[in-house]
């Protein structure tokens, strides 16, 4: 099973998958990059551009950097027994709708608490592209019919998504 944390920057997707998989045992789908690597980067590796073959990958560009998660690893997830989860922008969530993923919108309790997220961990670089991908989530969120998951406690949302699967 398949089930999809999609959100901008700094709304908490990767924190929820990781309480998720040390709470429940539900697996994280690992993600190549061409960013430079965080210290808190779990399950994320570093990728060269120049091997990235969109046959082989879903890509996903972001903020002057790449995303990319093997086709097959995502292709097997959706019809294993285990639970696998997957951090995406809402912006690509159109790649994996015809595989009928269980999907969540991860957002915050307000607008001002997200900026405070984004310059606490240090993405001030980005914050008005970031505001407008935050806003836009909201009403993707809406137009879709995909769950909000509002994240100010990170144990609370974590079971929030368990009690869905």
């Amino acid at each position: 099973m398949l089930v999809l944390l999609l959100g901008p920057s700094a709304v908490g997707k990767s924190s929820i998958m990781n309480e998720l998989e040390y709470r429940h045992g539900w697996k994280q789908i690992q993600t190549g990059t061409t960013r430079p690597l965080r210290k808190t980067d779990k399950n994320i590796y570093s990728l060269e551009k120049d091997i990235i073959n969109e046959d082989e990958y879903f890509v996903q560009r972001s903020y002057n950097s790449i995303y990319a998660q093997k086709r097959d690893v995502i292709l097997r997830s959706i019809s294993a027994r285990d639970v696998y989860t997957l951090d995406l922008s809402h912006n690509y969530y159109d790649q994996f709708i015809r595989y009928n993923p269980l999907s969540f919108c991860i957002c915050l309790l307000s607008l001002e608490k997200y900026v405070d997220r984004l310059v606490g961990s240090g993405r001030v670089d980005r914050l008005s592209a970031s505001i407008d991908e935050y806003k836009k989530m909201i009403i993707f969120s809406i137009e879709n019919n995909i769950p909000k998951i509002i994240n100010n406690d990170i144990k609370k949302a974590t079971e929030e998504v368990f009690q869905w699967q």
